[in-house]
């Protein structure tokens, strides 16, 4: 679900404002259909620890895969994290806007891009 105080920040812009956010995707492991691993079928907890990761990383790749998805097909830049079910996203306020409605995300923070400026004059 949308945070109130996104929602308001991303909707109180000017159309065409350029936004960044950072959304972490929804939950695909559907627990319905969710297999426990079980540590007695491993020769070691090592390979037991690998299948957990293994099964994690699986997990979030769909998660990324279904904001990345949406995104593009709004015409915005999608850029999906390595390891984490995070994409970034950045484009226009409205159209981020329609991307958060339309995906189940689970978590959104509305980032600011950086820029480089003049260097500040030393203090002493």
């Amino acid at each position: 679900m949308l945070p109130r105080s996104v929602f308001d920040k991303l909707s109180g812009l000017p159309p065409g404002s350029l936004v960044r956010v950072v959304v972490q995707g929804p939950d695909v492991a559907n627990p319905a259909t969710r297999v426990e691993v079980d540590p007695k079928s491993f020769a070691s907890s090592v390979e037991y620890r690998t299948a957990l990761l293994e099964r994690s990383r699986a997990w979030s790749q769909a998660s990324r895969a279904i904001v990345e998805r949406k995104a593009r097909e709004l015409g915005l830049e999608a850029t999906p994290a390595a390891n984490l079910s995070t994409v970034t996203v950045e484009g226009p306020s409205e159209s981020v806007l329609s991307l958060l409605e339309q995906v189940d995300v689970r978590t959104v923070v509305l980032e600011r891009p950086l820029t480089l400026g003049p260097l500040p004059k030393p203090a002493y």
